[in-house]
């Protein structure tokens, strides 16, 4: 993924291809490598696929994840988030990696992370 080709949320909007998703659980915790992590997990009509499923090593990448899912999902409170119902977009169709989420309506803000979590917390409005 190379999140600079994305300027603006109208780029990603019209560059991504996007599914209508329901959250089913989040996940955040330590794996088998003792490295803290935090996925969410989205389903469709016939698929199921993670968000995230990054390391959160840099001092700012935990709150820059959990902002991003909290904005693009609408929820004020990390419990909330399993349920609702979102858009999850891949550079191409089934079976790429989910890179970005956003709300169903077309005015909600982008979360699409990028490489560098820490430093861009990777909104778009």
């Amino acid at each position: 993924m190379e999140p600079e080709r994305y300027k603006t949320a109208s780029d990603i909007i019209e560059k991504l291809k996007w599914q209508n998703a329901r959250v089913e659980r989040t996940e955040l915790g330590y794996e088998d490598h003792g490295v803290l992590t935090v996925c969410v997990h989205c389903a469709g009509e016939s698929w199921g696929q993670g968000f995230g499923g990054r390391f959160l090593t840099g001092p700012n990448t935990l709150r820059h994840f959990v902002e991003g899912v909290l904005a693009a999902t609408g929820c004020d409170n990390w419990e909330k988030v399993a349920g609702v119902i979102i858009r999850v977009g891949r550079e191409s169709d089934y079976g790429e990696p989910i890179i970005a989420l956003r709300p169903t309506i077309k005015t909600g803000p982008i979360f699409m992370p990028g490489d560098d979590l820490d430093k861009n917390p990777g909104l778009y409005k």
